[in-house]
């Protein structure tokens, strides 16, 4: 029981306006406040404990694509060139649940742009 994080790297984007749109050609993930919309050949679970983005690429407002690169390379080398970062559609989003809520209440706590 308790706090736990979920971070995934996707190509896609995130909706947080109402009404939400749905798009048949892609998956959706919903979440308390957003609904990240994928590829489902571009999504990769990275951490589903602890929270791996760093302060100050909180700070920043992005997460380095060399530093992603290396760390699909070391790995998961499966997925090392699966995304597109020229495209502008990379991300890395960090989530948070708890396990005190019934139902589950999984909320985003940062969605940064891969660049």
């Amino acid at each position: 029981m308790g706090i736990f994080y979920r971070t995934f790297l996707y190509q896609g984007k995130l909706e947080t306006s109402t009404p939400i749109e749905i798009y048949d050609s892609q998956y959706t993930l919903t979440l308390e406040n957003a609904i990240v919309v994928y590829d489902p050949d571009k999504f990769l679970m990275l951490s589903n404990m602890d929270p791996i983005i760093e302060p100050h690429e909180r700070t920043q407002g992005y997460v380095s694509k060399d530093d992603i690169e290396r760390l699909l390379l070391k790995h998961h080398p499966e997925f090392a060139k699966s995304f597109d970062y020229e495209s502008g559609e990379v991300y890395i989003c960090e989530t948070m649940w708890t396990s005190y809520d019934f139902p589950i209440r999984e909320r985003m706590l940062v969605n940064l742009p891969v660049t």
